[in-house]
């Protein structure tokens, strides 16, 4: 089994013994030194492995146009249950992804989310606030895991918020 020190960090810290839905979300691809493909086969593997050994109920993806969402398609063994699609800067879906999606039984789901869960400006600010005057940091996230516990049967949300991986240089 592959071990995820960023999972297993989430599941402790939340208290769980699996999670219904891991969604991978990338940064915007001007933000990215590897070409997508690299990216994403590696990734989607590594999500693979956790549904297929139970940590995980189903993977899934976010903001993949058409194309992206193609290429993901050639190289998974197990497709995405979901799409989501950022609408904060259009008012609907894009007629080919939609086509698509539903060709391949891939549910699409919106999301309101920045591109970039927090930015290093953010990042700086809120960490500098907390150090000694004196000291400054030049500080970097790593990444970052938005959850969302939800009591099923009530469709209630228990809790829900961030962990984050940040760096100072």
């Amino acid at each position: 089994m592959y071990n995820s020190p960023l999972l297993l960090l989430a599941l402790s810290l939340l208290q769980l013994k699996s999670f219904d839905m891991l969604i991978l979300s990338l940064p915007p691809s001007d933000e990215m030194d590897t070409p997508f493909e690299d990216i994403i086969s590696t990734y989607w593997r590594i999500m693979e492995e956790f549904q297929s050994n139970g940590i995980v109920t189903s993977i899934s993806s976010s903001d993949l146009d058409q194309n992206k969402l193609q290429d993901l398609m050639k190289i998974a063994k197990v497709k995405p249950e979901v799409n989501q699609v950022n609408l904060t800067s259009c008012c609907h879906m894009p007629e080919d992804l939609v086509k698509f999606a539903k060709e391949k039984e891939i549910v699409l789901h919106t999301h309101g989310d920045q591109p970039v869960m927090l930015p290093d400006e953010s990042c700086n600010e809120l960490m500098n606030s907390s150090c000694e005057k004196e000291t400054t940091y030049a500080w970097s996230t790593n990444w970052v895991v938005r959850y969302a516990v939800v009591i099923k049967c009530r469709g209630v949300i228990k809790s829900k918020g961030y962990i984050a991986s940040l760096e100072s240089q």
